[in-house]
């Protein structure tokens, strides 16, 4: 059967496929070869079959995507028409290929004819993302018959965001012209969308899946706040005769038969029972080192992974990865290793144990001696006294994202986070980019779910303006309920300050190359978005946060960098 507009049957078709496979939101930017896909979006949107959030800006577009897919665990297509738009995508595509999450980037082609022609906003589309993201291609729309062929190249992209494990892919569909339904066109595909219930509601590829879990696979993830599976091994020994120390990435998981040994557990990884200050580990003797996930914050941490008379055993948290930057990892475990005693835990002995804990409260203690000083005034305050201000005004349910650079280090160094709080951050390429476009599709998706509590938003000043346009969203679009962004101002990239490039060697041409000070208004900017805003003191910051944001506002809090270099030598460094 040969359809009158066929590009406009060929999208109807796709995002009905699209929603039977499970998804619940969609991210659309507006476009002209994409049409047929934004009207039957905004069709099933009115419907109340998903929930539709459109931004004009394709790579905040990205980045919300990849906060929905963060929070739900769910597939979340962003649609995008040809040409730059599609490479606008590539920072969250990368994000999520690294931090493994279901971003669906629907790209809108010109039909083969015309590529490497010259004609207007025509690129080469194909495997636009490279190794980040697969490439499902569509063949041009021309028969109705062809319906099955398209339901089934939807469902393998699908099935290709989830095996061999979760990750971003890419959608190419090439459309030719009439891109606008035109009048009886409905006609066309009524009898190829189903009735939308029983078996038309199912996807046209089902995967079934074994239910034999005896062994658990090599490539295993866990989910988000699960643990991964347990094994046993031969000839492993983690109990009271070693000396073995756990470190967790943000991605690690629940640590199961590893919960009882010593760990440093990075924001976003389960808080262990017996707690490492990260600027302890480098007083520490482990013979042992479990790595659990990617650890990406602490230098000294990973210093230890290079240790002479270390044995390093590496096991992959929610990433496709083995951590393993300095090769010191000879063993990779495709499980948690479980005890064969039968005993649920490996458990620490009590010399080692008191050994931990004892360096545990001394960097602890460094750190709050620090903050004393500051909220006494005698050091100007920075990122960490926000960092421990935010701690303090969380809640059990609420959902914490921190953004990357130092906000996410002071977090892990105040490691006073309430029970309770899920916490985010996109550590996979740990780009201050789309930050706040991440933290708005949390609190979306937490809208859109079953979540009680807030969201809130941890971020430094430079995160914050490279994303400010994640506050453009239009009337009558989905809004967070409540999301707080703090803004830790100090004027530019105090991550600097901290690294070799802060020496004093090089203070002729910090500032202008590193430092980056800027005299950005955020009140005025947050009020030409329609934003709340209010520059509170440090100590108001917890009263603040506990009393919800009632919609979305930023929180302004003023810091320095100076002394930052001094104060965290004082405490112990990195």
């Amino acid at each position: 059967m040969t359809s009158a507009n066929p590009s406009t049957a060929q999208s109807r078709i796709v995002v009905d496929e699209l929603l039977r496979h499970g998804v619940r939101d969609v991210v659309l930017c507006p476009g002209s070869r994409s049409a047929g896909v934004a009207f039957a979006l905004a069709a099933a949107a009115a419907e109340e079959r998903v929930r539709l959030h459109v931004r004009i800006d394709e790579r905040s577009a990205g980045f919300l995507a990849l906060g929905l897919s963060l929070d739900s665990d769910l597939p979340v297509p962003v649609v995008v028409t040809s040409g730059t738009a599609v490479a606008n995508l590539h920072p969250a595509i990368i994000e999520a290929h690294e931090s493994c999450v279901q971003v669906i980037a629907v790209t809108a082609n010109r039909p083969p004819s015309l590529w490497g022609s010259g004609a207007n906003q025509t690129i080469e589309q194909h495997r636009a993302f490279g190794q980040h993201a697969p490439t499902a291609h569509m063949p041009l729309a021309r028969d109705l018959a062809e319906a099955p062929r398209w339901r089934s190249l939807v469902g393998r992209a699908m099935h290709l965001s989830q095996d061999p494990a979760p990750g971003p892919v890419q959608l190419d569909l090439p459309f030719v012209e009439p891109l606008v339904p035109g009048e009886g066109d409905e006609d066309d595909t009524a009898a190829f969308l189903g009735a939308g219930e029983g078996e038309a509601a199912n996807p046209w590829i089902t995967r079934l899946m074994t239910s034999d879990a005896a062994t658990p696979a090599a490539s295993a993830r866990p989910g988000p706040g699960q643990a991964a599976p347990a094994a046993h091994f031969d000839g492993l020994d983690f109990g009271p005769a070693t000396r073995t120390l756990v470190i967790a990435g943000s991605d690690a998981g629940e640590l199961g038969p590893l919960a009882g040994l010593p760990t440093f557990a990075e924001p976003g990884a389960a808080v262990p029972r017996h707690s490492v200050h990260p600027l302890a580990v480098p007083a520490l003797s482990p013979d042992r080192v479990i790595v659990v996930g990617r650890p990406t914050l602490h230098r000294p941490v990973n210093t230890l992974l290079s240790r002479q008379g270390v044995e390093v055993f590496a096991i992959r948290g929610r990433s496709h990865l083995y951590y393993n930057p300095s090769g010191a990892a000879q063993t990779q475990l495709p499980a948690l290793p479980a005890p064969r005693s039968g005993a649920a835990e490996w458990q620490a002995g009590e010399e080692w144990l008191a050994e931990a804990s004892n360096a545990n409260t001394k960097a602890r203690q460094a750190v709050h001696a620090e903050l004393r000083k500051s909220a006494d005034g005698e050091v100007p305050p920075t990122g960490m006294d926000v960092a421990s201000a935010v701690m303090r005004g969380l809640a059990q349910g609420d959902a914490l994202f921190v953004g990357a650079s130092n906000p996410i280090r002071d977090v892990s160094l105040v490691d006073a986070l309430p029970g309770g709080v899920r916490v985010y951050s996109n550590r996979g390429a740990s780009g201050i980019d789309g930050n706040v476009s991440t933290a708005t599709g949390i609190a979306l998706s937490r809208d859109g779910g079953t979540a009680s509590g807030r969201t809130v938003a941890l971020v430094g000043d430079l995160t914050f303006l490279h994303d400010i346009g994640a506050l453009l969203v239009g009337p009558g679009e989905p809004r967070p309920a409540d999301l707080t962004i703090v803004v830790a101002n100090d004027s530019g990239g105090g991550i600097f300050s901290l690294l070799e490039q802060g020496d004093e060697r090089f203070a002729t041409h910090f500032e202008r190359v590193f430092g980056t000070p800027h005299h950005a208004d955020l009140a005025a900017l947050c009020a030409g978005y329609g934003i709340a805003y209010a520059a509170p003191e440090i100590g108001e910051l917890p009263g603040l946060l506990a009393g919800g944001a009632g919609g979305v506002r930023v929180l302004e809090v003023r810091t320095s960098r100076r002394g930052l270099r001094e104060r965290h030598r004082r405490i112990g460094g990195r």
